[in-house]
């Protein structure tokens, strides 16, 4: 078989490579011919000499990523423990929209901290397995390992959006620091003692000792609802990836199963906020836009709407355990390459499409 391209001129290696590829399907190199002449030998070809860059210049945006991701973890910690100035806002005496009193949590901060770290990985795992079936696959490791970096580059995005929203929640609730419908019992102020109802009220000392200072402090966070921005964040991020994903996979009944839990769990810490009176309902609309908005960032621009960048990963493994590449795709760049003039780039980047 005579095929026909430029010879490539910046590195020997992607003719070496090519040269192999095309005579595990071909058998001898001979017959691969460039232009108007036989390409060298396998042997005879001098592999590329890359010079290598320091340690620090490779791995320089780890250590710049992971600086950013200390310099945010710092913050939500400090800004959490009220280590950081918050803005207070006054109260009206006697106000009965802070008058409520508090009776705990339905949802408590651990269970939905939980439920957005580890709902997003074990779905993603179980999906992804069950896309790539084993019976297509000569290997089983090739297997997981498509799967899972799916996972990896989907959840890291996922984990990405999460940080980003609770960066915004506790600056939003820093600047306003609008009081909870509970303030006034948990925080009993010295001013609202003995005040004149109506009487607007901006200094005073919360009292209460029967409550952690961090808790007294938080009750002059409620808007928006972190709760709300977090679980419908999640809840609609994972819709959209079971609906992308998930929507082809048997039992037919399974998706739409899940993807209604989802729902109903995102709905029910948006609700019951407002339910254990932790919440005005104007921070739960405003903590539902945030988490719409959130999500919307998630899955159309850092997931891309959950599309893979090589979409023959997606396809079966042939019989001789090369992963990532089938023997379709292999005879389809080999027609393309036969039938039309490429220039060096054009052939680099269709040669990486087949490595």
């Amino acid at each position: 078989m005579s095929i026909m391209w430029p010879l490539p001129s910046a590195c020997p290696n992607l003719h070496r490579e090519l040269v192999l590829k095309l005579m595990t399907r071909d058998g001898k190199e001979g017959d691969v011919v460039g232009p108007g002449r036989e390409l060298p030998r396998v042997n005879q070809i001098p592999p590329c000499s890359i010079k290598r860059r320091p340690l620090w210049r490779l791995r320089w945006p780890f250590f710049v990523n992971l600086l950013i991701i200390l310099l945010v973890g710092a913050f939500l910690i400090l800004h959490e423990f009220n280590y950081l100035p918050n803005h207070r806002s006054g109260f009206y005496c006697g106000d009965p929209k802070i008058s409520f009193p508090f009776d705990g949590d339905t949802i408590t901060v651990v269970n939905l901290l939980l439920m957005c770290a580890f709902a997003p990985a074990i779905i993603m795992i179980i999906v992804e397995l069950l896309r790539y079936r084993p019976e297509k696959y000569s290997m089983s490791n090739v297997r997981c390992k498509t799967a899972l970096k799916n996972v990896n580059r989907w959840y890291g995005e996922y984990v990405v959006s999460l940080v980003f929203n609770l960066f915004l929640l506790e600056v939003i609730k820093g600047i306003i620091g609008e009081p909870r419908p509970h303030f006034l019992q948990t925080c009993n102020p010295d001013a609202a003692v003995n005040c004149t109802p109506g009487t607007y009220i901006s200094t005073y000392t919360c009292t209460n000792t029967q409550y952690s200072k961090w808790f007294v402090r938080d009750t002059i966070k409620s808007f928006p609802s972190g709760h709300t921005a977090i679980g419908l964040s999640t809840s609609i991020f994972l819709f959209c990836y079971l609906q992308k994903r998930a929507c082809d996979l048997r039992p037919k009944l399974m998706t739409p199963l899940i993807q209604a839990l989802l729902i109903s769990w995102g709905l029910a810490c948006s609700c019951t906020r407002i339910m254990d009176n932790r919440h005005h309902w104007w921070d739960v609309l405003g903590g539902a836009v945030l988490g719409f908005i959130m999500s919307y960032y998630n899955v159309m621009i850092l997931c891309k709407n959950f599309k893979c960048p090589n979409p023959q990963l997606a396809r079966s493994v042939n019989s001789n355990g090369d992963s990532g590449r089938s023997m379709d795709s292999h005879h389809s760049i080999k027609r393309h390459i036969n039938s039309s003039t490429m220039m060096p780039d054009e052939f680099d980047s269709g040669l990486r499409q087949i490595t």
